[in-house]
């Protein structure tokens, strides 16, 4: 295969663990209809034992979706390593930290003309496990691997951790489709959703997991004293569902609406008043940005990640993830109006477009995969199609 630096075209393969709704598959199948149009031919290899819940979503985008259930056996890299020189992909752009070492040995021994491993989270490895990640990572950058990091925060782990020195591409959101609301989008949303004009709606994304700290959201709005809140809990649930036995343990479980898996969010979005974060770390969430593209006013904890954004947003509000400094947070907002500050919000959705819109993600990501194409390969690394 030829390098074709002229015409755009490229066959892409993003490797990835179990397809599920989060942050990295929500970009790729957000960023599908431009990349298809820069004539990118799209494929993913999923690595775990199922496909994943996202891998309809994404099939449906254009993405041809591979599966083949992750082993840390060499052998299975090997395999992975024929079949993508018989696939000739040009790019190999990897996004799963587990096995990442093995997916980039093996993306450059099937001759891919670019190789990207995109960074995140931020992996605070210690000990034995942070010297051999810093040895593979340093290994995998000197066989001409782009290492992108997708926030300043994760950019600075890999940087102090691992000695790395990546390319900060940052994440983004549908910036085509959440935009600020009409009073009448907002009004249709809360009628949809039955919710009172009145009410003061508070909105928490994520997936029930210890990291997302929920139990700390649930114990401070226990404390507030204005009883005219409703808060709704987009995300899976564990399946024990402790977190609506805590909401029923603390006597506001008629107050909490746990959603699921929300497929989309906007309506969600226009319904709400608040946004709020109490996570212990981010990478960088898209949910968080999808909100900000709204102009909505978000609560956020002072955690690795969620602060990061202090540098493109003056006005946002961050309390300690603790109860006590939490649930004053949330008293200050619940005192507040519910009129909606159009001119904020306007300004609020202005930024996350500008900073985190989809247009300039994906433009730094084909600019990156092109940079290999630009340069004339050595003949043995040639393939025909």
């Amino acid at each position: 295969m030829s390098a074709r630096p002229d015409d755009g075209g490229l066959r892409v393969l993003h490797v990835l663990n179990e397809l599920l709704p989060s942050g990295a598959e929500q970009m790729l199948r957000q960023a599908a209809p431009q990349l298809r149009a820069a004539g990118c031919d799209l494929h993913i290899l999923t690595t775990g034992l199922q496909p994943g819940s996202f891998a309809a979503p994404l099939q449906a985008a254009g993405y041809r979706i591979h599966h083949r259930p992750w082993s840390r056996w060499p052998a299975f890299y090997v395999a992975l390593a024929r079949d993508w020189r018989g696939l000739a992909f040009d790019v190999v752009h990897v996004h799963a930290e587990r096995g990442n070492f093995g997916y980039l040995l093996a993306a450059h021994a099937a001759g891919a003309s670019s190789v990207v491993r995109t960074v995140h989270n931020h992996f605070a490895f210690d000990g034995v496990l942070r010297l051999r990640r810093a040895i593979e990572r340093r290994i995998a950058a000197r066989l001409g691997t782009h290492w992108v990091s997708i926030a300043p925060g994760v950019d600075d782990n890999e940087r102090d951790r691992y000695g790395m020195r990546p390319t900060l591409i940052a994440n983004w959101y549908d910036s085509t489709r959440y935009a600020t609301p009409s009073a009448a989008q907002v009004a249709a949303a809360r009628q949809a959703l039955q919710i009172d004009a009145r009410t003061t709606v508070l909105l928490v994304v994520g997936n029930c997991s210890p990291i997302k700290n929920h139990d700390l959201l649930l114990h401070a709005l226990a404390r507030c004293k204005s009883q005219d809140w409703l808060l709704l809990h987009a995300g899976r649930e564990h399946p024990d569902h402790p977190e609506r036995e805590l909401a029923q343990a603390l006597g506001i479980a008629d107050r909490v609406r746990f959603l699921g898996a929300v497929s989309d969010m906007l309506p969600m979005l226009r319904a709400s008043d608040c946004f709020v974060m109490p996570s212990l770390r981010e990478g960088s969430s898209i949910a968080l940005l999808e909100a900000l593209g709204v102009g909505m006013p978000v609560l956020l904890a002072q955690s690795p990640g969620l602060v990061d954004l202090r540098r493109c947003f003056d006005d946002l509000v961050f309390a300690r993830p603790d109860v006590d400094d939490f649930a004053a947070a949330l008293a200050c907002l619940l005192d507040r109006s519910r009129e909606r500050d159009a001119e904020r919000a306007l300004r609020t959705s202005a930024i996350a477009r500008r900073q985190f819109g989809i247009e300039r993600g994906v433009r730094a990501y084909l600019e990156l995969y092109r940079t290999d194409l630009r340069r004339q390969r050595p003949p043995t690394l040639l393939r025909a199609r």
